[in-house]
């Protein structure tokens, strides 16, 4: 019983947080993208799913495939973006 509230208050943490990064994430200089939100929201769903292993290993393992491929798809931009001085 009382692994569930823990379960229960961790999600609805995990929740809020999720929701005060997509308010304000236009103010902030880097915005968050939309895949890393949904990396996000795979892993909080992966805890909330936390009685049936299998079911919870899958979201969070999708939500880290998910973030890896924001954060290189992040990195090629960046690098694409950038312009090469001359000396």
């Amino acid at each position: 019983m009382s692994s569930q509230i823990y379960i229960l208050v961790s999600f609805a943490v995990l929740i809020l947080v999720l929701l005060v990064l997509f308010l304000i994430r236009k103010k902030m200089k880097k915005p968050i993208t939309a895949m890393a939100m949904f990396a996000f929201l795979c892993i909080i769903t992966g805890i909330a799913f936390s009685d049936d292993k299998r079911v919870a290993y899958g979201f969070i393992g999708a939500g880290v495939v998910i973030a890896i491929i924001d954060i290189i798809k992040q990195i090629k931009n960046r690098n694409k973006n950038e312009v090469p001085t001359e000396e």
